[in-house]
């Protein structure tokens, strides 16, 4: 009996051992490091001659700007004309809630300013309002073109 008992729990053992067998996977993965952003139109501003004694109001236009990051280094996104208004005019940037740290009332120039900050390990869209005015000391213009170039950089 005894030798019965050692031939069944040996059988039993076998029997486990080979039921139970298990081995290793390795799992190999990449995520890449992304930092990309994009615009979506162009804009013009027409003002409207004021009522005789009144100022010119301001004409507004929007874009979007998205953006996505993921690369650990906080980014910020500026704005800069190619040259400057001419004197009298101005035209300036206030981003909406949606990415970073948004920066309002942003009057551009040909230096390049932030008007997002702080964009860290996130993905989204802030849309960019902006804003034309012109005061009595601008001289009369039919049209005039300036290129504002959106930039997304490691922020400073």
């Amino acid at each position: 009996m005894k030798g019965y008992l050692i031939a069944s729990f040996s059988m039993l053992m076998a029997i486990f051992a080979s039921v139970v067998n298990a081995d290793n996977l390795t799992v190999t993965y990449s995520v890449p490091g992304v930092s990309t952003m994009s615009l979506d139109s162009d804009m013009t501003f027409t003002l409207a001659a004021p009522a005789a004694g009144g100022n010119f109001s301001a004409v507004h236009d929007s874009f979007a700007v998205n953006a996505s990051d993921n690369t650990g280094t906080p980014k910020r996104i500026t704005a800069q004309l190619d040259s400057s208004m001419p004197s009298g005019i101005t035209l300036s940037v206030t981003a909406g809630v949606g990415l970073g740290t948004p920066q309002s009332d942003v009057v551009l120039d040909d230096t390049a300013r932030s008007i997002i900050t702080d964009i860290n390990n996130e993905s989204g869209t802030s849309t960019i309002d902006t804003s034309f005015i012109a005061d009595f000391t601008a001289a009369p213009l039919t049209e005039g073109t300036r290129t504002m170039t959106i930039t997304m950089t490691d922020n400073l």
